[in-house]
């Protein structure tokens, strides 16, 4: 209770520990020592919550306390990584039972989700089995599950702590403070007798690898060739650990392929070879973690990894044959991040019939449609269906179908127990099903059109009902992977929402509320992907929900919607302190990723198809758009929320002329932040004050890579300045106080 109330008043009231804290860490220094299980983790939970305090928190003479502790307290974790005894006895049973043929128990599968085009982050210290590279968060292995068994399957326990709390403290004070204490006894523990301390060692240099990692590189060259012949380790915890570790040194495999194509070769093919021998271990915690660490390595490899595809789906393909429900999930998971790093090489020649019929044959005939351990191989088959494209045509119908009968069976699933409903769990096979179809339309863009009519259980009349049932659905997990399958639908075959486009667009337009954040900002984007298909014609369709639109997008930009809150803290895009004035002055920013972005995109692509729509209300939310505006990462929604802009401000050049002379300036600078923009290059991500003034580095304006309208995009962002600095006349190098290099910028590319 003392060690918890201690650890409690150092994340939240840091002042009262101060004045002694070194005795505090010299009295916590002694309880994660304490023979008791309990009180040392506890006690041990106090150097992870040092490690996350900030600046404010943790004083100078705080940080040097522990720093002075680090040559005790290093040795201490490294103790509290190896196994007890009884724990060892408990593994050696579990060794037993995990090598037999028996199936895994339900409370051993947890789900586990290939999230497609997004980070994928695990908890690194859960048994090492998942891919992963922060320690805070658990997705692999945080369930829902009610069980005692699950519980303890997932128990964060003195093991774990000790080896985050490393991880974290060696992040925090670096190599200099951490290694020469730690690094003899690395030297002795990885060479140990004692295998389960060999154990612990290399879960030790794993723990390390982000804090210490250009330190410790000049020291693979050693340990990586140790690290992959103890994936041969008589005893699977070995096996296990030396994959988690060799994960974590990825990067490093990385950096010594570049520049050298044949070692390239060597290295890549014998670290695969290796996971994929592992990934047909007899263990299965030697499965996930062999499939976990090569998932890290294609990630890190990427393309480099082309010439072993073959052996590398053959071997992945004798696995799905022995594996049971956890090692399948994984391995899912992995055929996915293949599709995503290694891209369309999947698809060349014979190598998707390598892979795709075992796996669809597995999906279509499991007995449960609904079953948890098909959500993964369902999410995994959407980035190869995408990756593939029009390769994967022989297949698609029957995935088509298929995912079609799940959806109708979890939307029963879900109405008949709509009272006590699981939102995340009954959810899931819903969620799967619109992300595989999502993938599909992705994939085969037109052609999807053609599977529709080519199916007889559920054409297009079918299709329609049952999207617009998920749109309108009450889970907000369905409609937000709803609208994400309606924007796609608009994007890439918008010939198949003509019949229902009305309905559609009203649902989108009703969802467009940031109470519901992930939702709202797919609703927002669709709205934008469908308004661009209105252009050139058929208004009379588009022209009715105008001023609903409007009512909706508007507030999200302006800062004024209901469940917009708080400022951006997280802005880096201005450092200056005049030149920061829109930021400064600005409204109430949304806190959701992306949403304002999305809004802005989505106003500007309204206003491309017809100025008049916005043109009177401009002034009113000028200065905001223009914010989101150049906050927009997506090339073809940028160009086409620019071209709005442009239109919208020739169609009223009042709205800027007109306003009072301080919020003329605020906009007049936001404008021309927006167009600044599109010339931060690439390596920078904001537009900071190093760039606004020191050496001068702001790339041309990207006409190549913004395409079709790119130069005249750029020729009419110029008039639109020139004319707007003419009509302002003397007053403009006041009101703008622009930074040195921005008037080079617009001097040398703008000729303002």
């Amino acid at each position: 209770v003392v060690c918890m109330t201690i650890v409690t008043l150092l994340s939240c009231g840091t002042e009262y520990l101060a004045p002694h804290f070194a005795s505090i860490c010299e009295f916590m220094l002694t309880a994660t020592q304490d023979p008791e299980d309990t009180v040392a983790l506890e006690a041990c939970e106090f150097w992870l919550a040092f490690s996350a305090l900030d600046e404010e928190q943790c004083s100078h003479e705080m940080a040097e306390c522990l720093r002075v502790l680090l040559p005790r307290l290093v040795p201490v974790l490294l103790e509290g990584m190896v196994y007890g005894s009884e724990k060892v006895l408990e593994l050696l049973e579990e060794n037993q039972l995990d090598e037999s043929d028996a199936n895994d128990r339900a409370q051993d599968v947890a789900p586990i989700f290939h999230k497609r085009a997004r980070d994928r982050h695990t908890d690194d210290y859960a048994d090492q089995q998942p891919r992963s590279s922060t320690p805070d968060d658990e997705d692999l292995d945080d369930s829902d599950d009610d069980s005692d068994d699950e519980e303890e399957l997932n128990e964060w326990n003195r093991r774990k702590c000790s080896a985050a709390s490393l991880d974290c403290l060696a992040a925090l004070y670096g190599p200099a403070e951490v290694l020469p204490t730690l690094l003899p006894h690395l030297q002795a523990g990885l060479i140990h007798d004692d295998l389960w301390i060999r154990e612990a060692s290399i879960l030790a240099l794993g723990a390390i690898a982000d804090g210490c990692r250009t330190d410790i590189s000049s020291h693979m060259r050693q340990l990586h060739p140790f690290l992959l012949t103890q994936l041969s380790a008589e005893l699977p915890q070995l096996r296990s650990i030396a994959c988690w570790t060799l994960s974590r040194y990825a990067p490093w495999v990385a950096e010594q392929t570049r520049g050298d194509p044949g070692n390239a070769a060597v290295l890549s093919r014998t670290v695969t070879e290796g996971f994929l021998q592992l990934a047909l271990d007899a263990n299965r915690r030697v499965q996930v973690a062999a499939c976990s660490a090569l998932s890290v390595h294609i990630e890190q490899l990427g393309p480099t990894l082309v010439p072993l595809l073959d052996p590398i789906f053959r071997n992945l393909m004798r696995a799905l044959s022995i594996y049971k429900s956890k090692s399948l999930m994984v391995l899912f998971d992995t055929m996915g991040v293949l599709a995503d790093y290694v891209g369309p090489a999947i698809g060349e020649g014979t190598l998707p019939t390598i892979y795709v019929p075992p796996i669809l044959h597995l999906w279509i005939h499991h007995p449960d449609p609904l079953d948890r351990i098909l959500f993964p191989l369902m999410e995994s088959l959407a980035s190869v269906a995408l990756t593939l494209g029009n390769n994967f045509q022989p297949w698609a119908l029957a995935s088509y179908e298929h995912a079609m009968r799940t959806l109708e069976l979890g939307l029963v699933g879900i109405t008949a127990a709509a009272h006590d409903v699981n939102l995340e769990e009954d959810c899931d096979p819903i969620v799967c099903c619109a992300d595989l179809l999502d993938g599909m339309v992705e994939g085969l863009r037109g052609n999807f059109v053609t599977l529709l009519q080519s199916s007889s259980t559920h054409p297009p009349p079918k299709f329609l009902t049952l999207l617009h049932t998920l749109l309108s659905a009450s889970t907000p997990a369905i409609r937000m992977s709803a609208f994400a399958l309606l924007g796609d639908l608009a994007n890439r075959c918008p010939v198949v929402l003509e019949p229902a486009l009305p309905t559609f667009l009203r649902e989108a337009i009703h969802c467009v509320n940031p109470l519901y954040p992930t939702v709202c900002n797919n609703a927002v984007w669709s709205v934008g992907e469908i308004c661009v298909k209105f252009r050139g014609g058929n208004l009379e369709v588009l022209t009715p929900f105008v001023s609903e639109i409007l009512e909706r997008i508007v507030p999200l930009i302006v800062g004024t919607a209901e469940g917009i809150d708080g400022d951006s803290e997280d802005d880096e895009s201005l450092d200056d302190e005049e030149y920061d004035e829109p930021k400064k002055r600005s409204r109430k920013r949304s806190i959701v990723p992306g949403l304002v972005e999305n809004a802005s995109a989505t106003l500007g692509r309204l206003a491309r198809i017809d100025p008049a729509f916005i043109k009177d209300d401009l002034p009113r939310f000028l200065s905001g758009w223009c914010e989101g505006l150049a906050r927009i990462s997506d090339l073809n929604e940028r160009r086409d929320a620019f071209e709005g802009l442009v239109m919208a401000i020739q169609s009223n050049p009042h709205s800027i002329l007109s306003l009072p002379p301080q919020q003329r300036a605020t906009t007049v600078t936001a404008l021309i932040f927006a167009v600044t923009s599109w010339h931060i290059p690439d390596a920078s991500k904001f537009v900071t004050s190093e760039l606004l003034y020191g050496d001068y580095a702001f790339a041309p304006f990207p006409v190549k890579e913004v395409g079709e309208g790119g130069s005249e995009l750029w020729r009419q962002l110029g008039l639109l300045l020139r004319e707007l600095k003419r009509a302002i006349g003397e007053g403009w190098d006041e009101m703008t106080k622009m930074p040195v290099n921005v008037k080079r910028l617009l001097a040398e590319m703008y000729q303002v």
